[in-house]
Formats: C-alpha cells, structure tokens, sequence
C-alpha cells in the first residue's frame, strides 16, 4: 500500500547561520560547524496526507482542507521544531566536510 502525502510550498526563502571554529589536524586547518541556524518562510503551504487505509474517504478530504485552511497557524506551530531539526541535520553534514577538506581550500585566500 503506497501513499500519497505531500507538503507543497509557494515562494519559500530561507536564512541560514553557520558558526564554527578553527581546528587544526596535522598542521592543517579545518573548519568545525558548532551552530548551524536555519529559517525559513513562506507565502502559502498545502498538505495532502492520503491515507489509502482509511475507511472513510470523506472524513480524510475534510480533514485535508481543514488543515489546509488553517495552513499558517499550522506552520506557525511546526516552524520551530522543523527549524532546529532542519538546522541539526546541515549542522553534521555540514561537518562531514569541513572536517575532511582544508578550510584554505573552501575558503581561498582572496588576492
């Protein structure tokens, strides 16, 4: 059984925050991410959860536009933990990197 569940934005913009400091391994040095923060906004967001197992196929499409209504106070509630989770998750990617590729070769010295 597969469902179709999506979240479709419209004019998302977004911020993002690195913060770090130097690490030196080997002589050479190398960026440690320490806060990676992360913001997001948008102008509209639909929400489509489609249930395949639910018995009543009329309580999931009202459910849907309820919730697809109330879409901003909805955003307004998840914002902050889509926001630290989303932030987490660059924060160690971000660190698989920069812990493997020399800061000056990211970051050349400009001349």
């Amino acid at each position: 059984m597969q469902q179709k569940n999506f979240f479709f934005t419209e004019n998302l913009t977004g911020q993002v925050g690195l913060y770090g400091k130097e690490l030196i391994k080997n002589g050479i040095k190398y960026l440690n991410v320490t806060d990676y923060n992360f913001t997001f906004d948008t102008t509209r967001l639909r929400m489509n959860f489609d249930d395949q197992g639910t018995v009543n196929k009329d309580m999931g499409n009202q459910l849907n536009a309820v919730i697809n209504e109330n879409w901003n106070q909805i955003l307004q509630e998840m914002k902050p933990a889509v926001e630290t989770a989303f932030g987490s998750a660059f924060r160690e990617i971000s660190n698989r990197i920069f812990k493997k590729v020399p800061y000056d070769t990211i970051f050349p010295q400009h001349m």
